[in-house]
């Protein structure tokens, strides 16, 4: 998978395309958290429209979501108000990001899942 992190006013877009691995989804994490703009971050729109589902590999899906939770958790503790939006059309995918929400490890910030970019700006309240 490549990924492209893009700070937009107060939050960022991150968007996934090809192939998704651990080690992406790592990456990109750790390059939002270590950014200054983080800490005035208030939204996160993930947009997953462009992974590859015939490269798919669903376990390296859950490890990766796993691992962004962890870290999210963390990062929950010093940035407590987030919205999250997913965006995919990819049943698997959807399922994944539901579990994400799920898991002990999620913090507690708000998130939802979308099949389009459209409506998650529109739940965000931001502009394309």
């Amino acid at each position: 998978m490549t990924y492209e992190n893009i700070w937009q006013g107060k939050g960022i877009y991150i968007r996934l395309d090809g192939e998704f691995t651990a080690q992406d989804a790592i990456a990109s994490n750790m390059e939002i958290y270590n950014d200054a703009r983080f800490q005035a971050c208030q939204y996160q729109l993930v947009d997953a429209l462009g992974v590859d589902s015939g490269q798919l590999s669903l376990d390296a899906l859950v490890e990766a979501m796993e691992a962004v939770a962890g870290m999210d958790h963390v990062a929950a503790s010093y940035r407590q108000d987030m919205q999250v939006a997913f965006v995919t059309n990819h049943p698997a995918i959807r399922e994944i990001f539901s579990q994400y929400t799920n898991t002990p490890i999620s913090p507690g910030w708000v998130t939802k899942i979308f099949d389009s970019l459209e409506d998650a700006r529109d739940w965000l309240g931001i502009e394309a």
